[in-house]
């Protein structure tokens, strides 16, 4: 780190690629006035995970998985790892820069393939410029203008 906190970027080119470099300068810097991590349970007030804690949650929360977008992401025939993928898009909660600044562990919300836009989930999909490329190569012609205009969930 350099005087002020921040990434030294001069050191940082003498030991890792510039692509390296790139993804390292959207984590956050140490900072001597973090605390140190721990584990915590928000579900109950001491903030310790129990079996019973979990149980109240998920019956509290009404997990729902009966409803149709859980049976069509869940059985569908592909590698597990695209499952998780495809749900977590769905619920918005892919590990994405606007996310990792709002958990404090990022520090620029910028897509690092574009620099154009915060990265969303949404952008990560399908508004990215690499994403769109991506896309337009897949998606018949007279689909993608609706494409393009949905929402994650669509």
């Amino acid at each position: 780190m350099d005087g002020t906190g921040n990434w030294d970027l001069n050191k940082l080119l003498t030991i890792f690629s510039a692509t390296v470099i790139l993804h390292m300068i959207f984590i956050k810097c140490p900072d001597t006035n973090d605390i140190d991590d721990k584990p915590f349970w928000k579900m109950n007030a001491s903030h310790f995970f129990s079996i019973r804690s979990a149980y109240e949650s998920l019956v509290n929360f009404a997990w729902d998985d009966k409803s149709s977008y859980w049976k069509i992401f869940w059985t569908l025939p592909v590698p597990q790892c695209l499952h998780l993928f495809l749900w977590l898009s769905y619920k918005e909660r892919l590990m994405t820069n606007v996310e990792r600044c709002r958990r404090s562990i990022g520090q620029i919300p910028s897509c690092l393939c574009c620099f154009v836009s915060e990265e969303t989930t949404i952008h990560v999909l399908h508004d990215c410029q690499s994403a769109r490329a991506v896309w337009m190569n897949l998606i018949i012609a007279d689909c993608s203008a609706g494409f393009f205009y949905s929402i994650v969930q669509d």
